[in-house]
């Protein structure tokens, strides 16, 4: 597998499966690889924080991942959030008498 091959499948691939396809299945994985708390590595995961250059060296050097795909991997899709949509204002003002 040449280089251009392997950049050429990175290109476009979230944080979330370039992670996966190093075998760091869940943020814990990556928690416990890294040696940092549980939450930060969800909020390193689910790009909350941008992810530091220390720790994008600490991967390259355990696992080989490319540091500018790591760096740059756009975060996943946005997800729906919960609960009741806010109400809608109404399209023209009513006067009352």
């Amino acid at each position: 597998m040449t280089a251009n091959s392997v950049a050429a499948r990175m290109e476009g691939m979230t944080l979330e499966d370039l992670l996966v396809t190093y075998g760091f299945r869940r943020p814990a994985d990556l928690a416990h690889a890294l040696d940092i708390d549980r939450r930060y590595a969800w909020q390193l995961w689910h790009r909350k924080r941008p992810f530091p250059v220390r720790l994008a060296l600490q991967l390259y050097d355990m696992t080989g991942i490319p540091l500018h795909e790591l760096l740059r991997a756009p975060a996943g899709p946005s997800r729906v959030p919960k609960g009741r949509p806010p109400k809608r204002p109404p399209d023209a003002p009513e006067e009352r008498a």
